[in-house]
């Protein structure tokens, strides 16, 4: 990038007559700012480097954490108000309203099935949910760790259909991952590609347990949302703490 040319000066030739001066228009001069600019990105390409891309909104997260009240799940004591889950979502994420069908507010602190703790929706990521599931659907043991419940091929098996939102299939697999996190809580990750699914296609989760609940984090998005925020979905699994 080259300077403006207005900040060289070139002498005049003695035998050249000059004119009565003219004013100068300020716009016509470059300002402090952008000479400062302009040395700094040439100072950046002289060091090989390009400036940083600032972060657009929805690459921006923000902690979730639920009032002690929140939830039927949090107010009925199924999940522990001094231990309550945590995750990131983007900065203009927008809640959705969860149905006392969907929220277990009907069968709480005795549901069979599993519910719904959170719903987040960012157009150009794609949809953030929580579910919870009862742990004695799973296993017997009390307070197991997520091992306790089954390896994460196994564990898959079992709860596919939550990630999709109808039957799973084993050839949609794209990743399976674990990864024992900071609160020394064991999590496995998945990555979906189910074209066929009511959800996604693309779904990523983390799941793990603690206490009388096996948690699973959602990240669901379709192949534009995928394509353009998928850095941002692996993020939000990444600050997930049960």
């Amino acid at each position: 990038m080259l300077l403006n040319k207005s900040l060289s000066h070139t002498p005049l030739r003695s035998s050249v007559r000059t004119s009565a001066a003219q004013p100068v228009s300020c716009h016509s001069l470059p300002s402090r700012r952008s000479v400062g600019l302009q040395l700094g990105l040439l100072g950046l390409a002289g060091l090989g480097l390009t400036p940083s891309r600032p972060a657009s909104a929805e690459e921006a997260l923000v902690p979730y954490v639920p009032t002690k009240d929140k939830t039927p799940a949090l107010r009925s004591g199924v999940i522990k108000q001094d231990g309550r889950y945590s995750f990131e979502i983007p900065a203009t994420a927008k809640e959705q309203r969860i149905t006392n069908l969907m929220s277990g507010n009907f069968c709480l602190p005795n549901c069979a099935e599993p519910w719904l703790e959170a719903d987040f929706v960012e157009p150009n990521v794609g949809q953030i949910q929580l579910l919870a599931i009862p742990i004695l659907k799973l296993t017997n043991i009390k307070d197991p760790k997520i091992r306790d419940v089954g390896s994460p091929e196994n564990l898959l098996q079992r709860v596919g259909s939550y990630m999709t939102g109808a039957y799973f299939d084993e050839d949609s697999v794209v990743a399976v991952n674990t990864k024992t996190k900071a609160d020394g809580i064991e999590y496995y990750e998945y990555e979906l590609n189910q074209i066929d699914a009511q959800t996604g296609p693309h779904t990523i989760a983390q799941v793990t347990s603690k206490g009388e609940v096996l948690y699973m984090l959602l990240g669901i998005a379709n192949e534009k949302q995928w394509n353009k925020g998928q850095d941002t979905m692996h993020k939000v699994m990444d600050s997930f703490k049960a």
